[in-house]
């Protein structure tokens, strides 16, 4: 008998796969998935490599906590580029989101300042400050937040508004310039920007600030990713932050620990002190570098410590402080000397 030939189409009855159990993604996941899509949106806008917004998780359910670290001004979150290891390895949650407008670049791939907030809209901040902390939250476990300089401002603001953060720690927090004269133009605009629903303000907005040409290089090369220079009303907007935090210094119930050094020709001694004084939470401490130690205002970062190498320390005192440990290092009367 001849073979046949098998059919070309061969008729099977359908599989039906296997159940397989769809569970919606929890809080953790959906965190994690806006701030990786976030990352993916500055990759695609040309934002700094060294100013992206950076995350680091343990895997869901195991982790102590998240901390958030606030950048500081016209700088990027490589500040944190060797604190946040660290924390991470210490059993936290670590989230570095980037601060609003920084590490924008012109259509040239050239540093742009324009786009950081001013005495019109530095509330830019507080909606930023309460955004990065839902996402903290919906990380897992108890908050805590730091911050350096503006960052600090962040980092306090949303301790003041959010009484479930356990610590906050700041460092050298730009509440008000440390200049008289600077802060004293400030405190006439913020005057005249009351009576004028602030467009006074922006009579500062064609002046600017540099920080000089290595500073340039640096952003240019990708050495120190961030701004060179920045507009004056862009200086004020963080100053006019920096006055409500000292206003709502009340509120806040979490752990404070601030670090400071008393050669700061940025940060303002005595508005600092004046937030420390009325921070409502009795859990505060304060630790000072002295002049002669020479430990300049962007304190977190080797790039910027002078070759004092006095950052193995801090971050020594950073994880004892979020591990609930008071660091002191400062006069009773609180006064600078």
């Amino acid at each position: 008998m001849p073979l046949q030939a098998p059919p070309a189409i061969v008729q099977t009855q359908p599989q039906r796969p296997p159940f397989r159990l769809e569970l919606p993604p929890t809080r953790a996941q959906r965190a994690i998935a806006r701030v990786r899509e976030s990352i993916a949106t500055e990759t695609h806008n040309g934002i700094q490599r060294g100013a992206q917004t950076r995350i680091h998780v343990h895997p869901e359910g195991t982790a102590k906590g998240t901390v958030v670290m606030y950048h500081g001004f016209t700088a990027g979150t490589w500040q944190f580029d060797l604190l946040a290891p660290l924390v991470h390895q210490a059993g936290y949650h670590v989230y570095v989101p980037r601060l609003p407008g920084h590490g924008q670049t012109d259509t040239h791939g050239i540093e742009s300042p324009q786009g950081l907030p001013d005495g019109t809209n530095w509330e830019r901040y507080t909606q930023f400050a309460d955004q990065s902390f839902q996402d903290a939250a919906d990380l897992g476990g108890p908050v805590s937040v730091l911050g350096l300089s503006v960052g600090g401002n962040v980092a306090a603001w949303v301790a003041e508004r959010h009484p479930t953060v356990q610590k906050t720690i700041i460092y050298a927090p730009f509440l008000q310039h440390e200049h008289t004269t600077a802060q004293g133009i400030f405190n006439v605009v913020h005057q005249m920007d009351t009576l004028t629903n602030r467009h006074f303000g922006m009579l500062l907005g064609n002046l600017t600030h540099s920080w000089g040409e290595e500073c340039r290089q640096m952003a240019a090369n990708g050495t120190r990713p961030g701004h060179s220079w920045f507009y004056l009303v862009q200086a004020y907007g963080a100053t006019e932050l920096g006055r409500r935090v000292i206003a709502n210094g009340t509120r806040a119930q979490a752990a404070l620990q601030v670090f400071t050094t008393d050669i700061d020709d940025t940060a303002g001694f005595a508005a600092i002190r004046d937030l420390y004084n009325a921070w409502g939470s009795p859990r505060k401490s304060w630790y000072r570098y002295p002049a002669a130690e020479g430990i300049p205002h962007p304190m977190i970062h080797p790039l910027e410590d002078r070759g004092r190498n006095h950052t193995p320390l801090l971050y020594a005192m950073t994880l004892d402080a979020l591990r609930g440990t008071p660091i002191e290092r400062v006069n009773t009367t609180l006064v600078r000397p």
